[in-house]
């Protein structure tokens, strides 16, 4: 996994990231599973999300699966919604980002992922949100 900027330069982890490496992920996109070592997947500290990369160079919304096998999504997900919050982008080699598809496209993909979790009997939860003062 990569701790990445918008141009794909390696930025320094925050100290807690170690943690963060204990779990695998899927992508919402292609279900494909990975460990923390997987130089497929890329953390972008802007979006604070773990996105995998397409051949296509469009990033797609990953998430953690914990120990027990539950799916953790974002604390502004929601599965009721079908909403995964930036759920793919592409960069546009300026520093900065392209969001991929519509509204329409979100709501399908999004409820696509979903679903097929339902189907395996995964169950999913929205990851605490906390404010540090």
């Amino acid at each position: 996994m990569r701790y990445v900027d918008y141009a794909l330069n390696l930025q320094s982890p925050p100290q807690d990231w170690g943690d963060f490496l204990q779990h695998s992920f899927i992508c919402h996109r292609c279900e494909k599973t990975f460990s923390s070592v997987s130089d497929e997947l890329y953390f972008f500290p802007d979006e604070d999300a773990l996105y995998h990369r397409h051949q296509d160079n469009t990033f797609y919304r990953a998430f953690t699966i914990q120990k027990d096998g539950e799916i953790q999504i974002g604390a502004f997900d929601s599965v009721e919604e079908n909403v995964i919050q930036q759920y793919a982008f592409s960069l546009d080699g300026k520093g900065g980002t392209v969001p991929a598809g519509d509204v329409n496209s979100l709501k399908a993909s999004s409820k696509k992922f979903f679903d097929s979790m339902k189907q395996q009997k995964r169950k999913i939860r929205p990851a605490e949100l906390r404010i540090d003062f």
